[in-house]
């Protein structure tokens, strides 16, 4: 167990650390053949569901290459999702019980934590406040590696990840949980100096699916209540917060109420509709990987951004047409959510909804089809209903030798009789 947390939490490092590309795909190969053995020494077993949506949907963006306006920009990309896809089938094939996904959680937890130390230590503390957390850093190469969006990111789900292992799954001595809360209101800094609107949802629907779901309905909404309430006098009452995010919050309202003043960036819904009308252009195959990219480039509005939508299902209908988006979304989240129906666990299925729940809502932000946050939350979600899948199988194998052996003490019991008499 050792020796796999070791190598997921040197993933995990590789993929918000400034290493090497050539570094993480040695180590997906190293997770390839890893999960080779374990599947052919039947120490685990393939997930169908999981291998059937990720194959179905490689393949078919493989062969969006042939109809690509650009092979060149959709390569590019292709060589990174398959790093993704390597990495997170590992995952999904080596979690099986709670211990197993302990190991992950914290595998994920610990590099980031080594994250934010190596942030602090690249930025300039004195612009602490002044800007977005990214714009902070003092070299220009290291503003253009990092997205504040991500960062934010990747702490928001590292705190949900921490209150799980914490409070749900391990029972730590009081100085680890000190030490959680801690490392929780710094990360909790970042996430509000960085400017990302995407990180409060992010950070909101734990808050609200954990409290809501108490056998006291009503208990858990006012706790749901003042949880969000606390998160908006923070973004909207404290301002180095507000200047930085509460602004943003607020300029992202008004575009969508077409309520202008001004000041808003329009972008977003620019690149939206920009996407949109690519894709009646080609609406069943799409234009092929990652070429919404090809198309922002060479627009009047974006023209040398390189902009991708910031909208995963604006991205995968320009891309790969409602064929891809069907099979992305219909074959992986449609089956984890009936999944979610009919599991037992009252905390898997509050664990399952929030991950689902995010993943829906980081998507009209985020491109998440080759992003690594995005799939690792998937692949987490595919490993909890797994967990449960399992468990359940265990119980019910548990249930028909009990009652195997039930009824061989009666046949035994019937001999005897029968022999007495």
């Amino acid at each position: 167990m050792s020796k796999i947390f070791f190598i997921l939490t040197i993933c995990f490092c590789t993929y918000v650390l400034p290493v090497s590309g050539i570094v993480r795909y040695i180590l997906a190969v190293i997770l390839l053949l890893s999960s080779i053995y374990m599947v052919n020494t039947k120490k685990r077993k393939m997930d169908g569901a999981f291998i059937k949506w990720i194959s179905l949907f490689t393949i078919f963006c493989l062969l969006s290459l042939l109809w690509s306006v650009s092979i060149e920009t959709s390569v590019s990309v292709f060589s990174r999702m398959v790093s993704n896809i390597v990495f997170i089938s590992f995952i999904v094939i080596y979690v099986r019980n709670y211990n197993d996904l302990k190991i992950v959680l914290l595998a994920f937890y610990v590099s980031s934590v080594v994250f934010l130390i190596f942030l602090f230590s690249v930025i300039d503390i004195n612009m602490l406040g002044t800007d977005r957390f990214v714009r902070t850093m003092a070299d220009e190469e290291m503003i253009e590696k990092y997205n504040s969006n991500y960062i934010a990111g990747q702490f928001a789900i590292a705190i949900f990840f921490g209150y799980l292992l914490f409070w749900k799954l391990f029972k730590p001595f009081i100085a680890f949980k000190c030490l959680f809360i801690v490392i929780t209101l710094v990360m909790l800094y970042v996430i509000f100096v960085s400017g990302s609107r995407m990180s409060i949802i992010l950070l909101a629907i734990p808050l609200i699916v954990f409290n809501l779901k108490r056998k006291n309905f009503l208990k858990g909404l006012v706790y749901a209540m003042v949880a969000v309430v606390f998160l908006y006098f923070i973004v909207m009452k404290i301002p180095m917060v507000y200047d930085i995010l509460g602004t943003r919050i607020e300029d992202a309202i008004n575009v969508v109420t077409m309520d202008e003043k001004g000041t808003e960036d329009t972008s977003r819904l620019q690149l939206i509709q920009f996407g949109w009308d690519r894709f009646w252009e080609s609406p069943i195959w799409g234009h092929g990987i990652n070429c919404f990219r090809f198309f922002s480039n060479q627009s009047y509005l974006f023209f040398g951004r390189n902009y991708y939508a910031h909208n995963n299902y604006i991205e995968l209908l320009t891309d790969v047409g409602l064929v891809g988006f069907s099979i992305y979304y219909y074959f992986a989240h449609w089956y984890l959510y009936r999944n979610y129906k009919k599991m037992e666990s009252k905390l898997s299925k509050k664990v399952v909804l929030v991950l689902l729940l995010a993943i829906i809502a980081s998507d009209f932000s985020w491109v998440s089809y080759y992003g690594f946050l995005s799939q690792m939350m998937l692949c987490t979600t595919f490993a909890v209903v797994n967990v449960e899948r399992y468990n359940k199988m265990g119980l019910v194998i548990k249930d028909a030798l009990d009652n195997i052996n039930k009824s061989y003490i009666r046949r035994n019991d019937d001999v005897r009789i029968i022999n007495e008499i």
